[in-house]
């Protein structure tokens, strides 16, 4: 049997315990992931993180691109090298991508228009939300954040929460948890 490729993207990946998950589905002989992470990322808690490979929960994982982030600490309007990830979708082919970030973020907007100018443009898209909070100052974004997921295949939301706000916003997409 084939094994799925699956590319993993999101900035929370410079964290190793978010990397963990990633290289559990590893583990299984049908799948094969890569990720793409930034090279750091500013917190709340630390100046900055730096990806640093951790052995423990990184081993599986096909390949990690580090790359660096354009606007990043800037919420939603950051996304990784625009030159290197073109080039990660070129010579690569996924049956799956996913994405973590924003329904109104940047990022996502790129992202749909790497996998629709690739080889990649069959592959599954799911993008996973976990902002829970309706952002009243932001409802002029409304038909940005629809016209941004209506050629996701799913949107991945953490809690029931997290899709009454995406119904809030007007998105008609399938919610997963």
């Amino acid at each position: 049997m084939k094994s799925r490729k699956v590319l993993v993207i999101g900035h929370p990946l410079v964290v190793d315990a978010n990397r963990q998950l990633w290289n559990t589905l590893a583990k299984h002989p049908s799948y094969q992931v890569d990720l793409i992470v930034p090279k750091s990322w500013p917190s709340n808690l630390l100046k900055k993180n730096d990806f640093q490979f951790n052995k423990e929960t990184d081993q599986d994982l096909n390949k990690i691109y580090s790359l660096r982030t354009v606007f990043k600490g800037s919420g939603s309007f950051f996304f990784f090298n625009p030159i290197k990830i073109a080039q990660i979708f070129w010579w690569n082919r996924y049956d799956v991508v996913l994405l973590t970030q924003e329904t109104w973020s940047l990022s996502l907007f790129f992202i749909h228009l790497l996998k629709f100018l690739s080889p990649n443009n069959k592959a599954l898209f799911y993008l996973t939300v976990c902002q829970n909070i309706k952002k009243k100052k932001l409802y002029f974004l409304r038909f940005f954040e629809r016209f941004n997921t209506w050629a996701l295949d799913s949107i991945l939301c953490c809690c029931s929460e997290i899709e009454q706000v995406i119904r809030w916003k007007g998105i008609k997409k399938e919610c997963r948890y």
